[in-house]
């Protein structure tokens, strides 16, 4: 057999600084292999990490779907009263209808002349003096009335501010 022998190696200025580091980095290597975790304890971790990210997750969007359906209810119900309302008054317009026909004078004067009424005659009408109240049959103005129509834009602002 042969021995073969090495060739010396020519230290450089490099040598050092590496040899400081690679003894650093084996003792680290060495130190994390003596406390590193077992694989089923890594997987475990993972699994556990991952299932809590899936469980927060389906938390979110359940609360969310809640809101949601919540929201779409009120939306509904908000509808179902504003149709009511319109309901309502297309019924109360519906009734106002039917009253003012039932008391229109076409509808009223046929029932009335059944009834047996008439209209009355001067003749059978009295009055009764009420001392203090104006005539009702000749009511007096309490104020005269102007009547007069301004010619220009100055005799309306006259009138208007009480100048004259």
């Amino acid at each position: 057999m042969s021995s073969m022998t090495q060739p010396s190696r020519i230290p450089n200025f490099w040598d050092k600084p590496f040899q400081d580091i690679w003894k650093n980095l084996s003792g680290r290597v060495a130190e994390y292999r003596a406390f590193r975790q077992a694989p089923w304890r890594i997987q475990t971790q993972i699994i556990s990490i991952l299932a809590f990210i899936i469980v927060a997750v389906v938390l979110s969007v359940g609360i969310i779907v809640s809101e949601k359906s919540r929201t779409a209810y009120s939306g509904r119900m908000t509808q179902q009263i504003v149709n009511d309302t319109d309901a309502l008054i297309r019924l109360n317009e519906t009734l106002r209808l039917e009253i003012a026909n039932a008391q229109s004078l076409q509808q009223v004067l046929p029932r009335v002349q059944a009834s047996g009424y008439r209209p009355a005659l001067d003749t059978e009408i009295e009055y009764l003096a009420v001392p203090g109240l104006d005539d009702v049959r000749n009511p007096a103005p309490s104020q005269p009335v102007d009547n007069t129509v301004p010619q220009t834009l100055w005799e309306e602002w006259s009138l208007l501010w009480g100048e004259q």
